[in-house]
């Protein structure tokens, strides 16, 4: 059973052998799963991980999931993270290629065209396999990114897997209003729910949305990310294809309330495009 998880994405956290001075067992790396046992005092948690190790935790490196699968999508996220060098993998160079490609093909729903020379012949790699062009600008591979977080994850049922966060964002809104209890995420307004872990933090591309015009329909160009550390004023969210072409972690404003400000009272540049959150409700 989960009780905690390492929500700190700068550095996660120390399991001590003691409270506060103990020495320092060893570091959890950020999406560690953990059990709370018996010790508990003040701010320190008494914890067993996975591997039966026992000792104390800050509890402000920790967060109570909401869910099984929200510690999954967590951990998913994480290992797509870290796979990309914390936000330093570009999708073109290897291995970080490889992971994109790897993500449209479990997608299924086609590839990216191949790269070509200026004669419009396609090239190839070292093995001889033709190159995908894995940054070409009719192809952001941001949704398939999502899609495979969740779908590794596992236990999102009945999530629908897209090239486009128009698809699931406008599904999430639909099963809220239908009070659909199989939905794995329910469409929310920013001032209705304060953020959890494991949420999505909705954002539209180019043309601006509204939660009513989401709900319309899923013909629009967006972008989600998952909500993965929360602090004060602001939280952490991890998503594929942002800042510099790459699986990276980005800032949000949050208020005294627990909700995402968007841009009126956002402090940072992803807050401009923040338009709703999509409530994790799996088990």
């Amino acid at each position: 059973m989960v009780d905690y998880i390492v929500t700190n994405t700068d550095g996660g956290a120390n399991l001590r052998d003691a409270p506060d001075a103990g020495a320092i067992k060893r570091n959890l790396p950020f999406g560690s799963a953990l059990a709370s046992i018996p010790g508990s005092t003040g701010n320190w948690k008494s914890v067993e991980t996975d591997k039966g190790e026992k000792g104390f935790v800050s509890d402000k490196n920790l967060t109570i999931p909401a869910s099984d699968a929200v510690v999954r999508l967590v951990q998913s996220a994480a290992q797509y993270w870290e796979a990309f060098a914390f936000g330093k993998g570009k999708e073109d160079t290897s291995p970080y290629y490889d992971i994109v490609v790897q993500m449209w093909k479990e997608l299924g729903k086609g590839m990216p065209p191949f790269k070509t020379d200026k004669k419009g012949k396609v090239l190839k790699d070292k093995n001889g396999n033709d190159i995908y062009n894995t940054s070409h600008p009719d192809w952001p591979w941001s949704a398939a990114g999502m899609s495979a977080f969740i779908r590794h994850a596992q236990g999102y049922k009945n999530f629908e897997f897209s090239t486009s966060h128009a698809t699931y964002i406008h599904n999430s809104i639909v099963a809220r209003k239908a009070k659909d209890p199989d939905a794995p995420f329910w469409g929310h307004q920013l001032n209705e729910e304060a953020v959890r872990v494991g949420d999505l933090v909705c954002q539209w591309r180019g043309k601006q949305q509204d939660y009513n015009s989401a709900g319309k329909s899923a013909g629009f160009t967006s972008h989600t990310d998952v909500v993965c550390d929360i602090k004060s004023e602001y939280l952490y969210a991890i998503g594929a294809n942002v800042e510099s072409d790459t699986v990276g972690r980005k800032k949000y404003t949050i208020n005294s309330a627990g909700h995402l400000t968007g841009p009126s009272g956002g402090r940072f540049k992803s807050d401009n495009s923040v338009f709703m959150i999509m409530r994790n409700r799996a088990t």
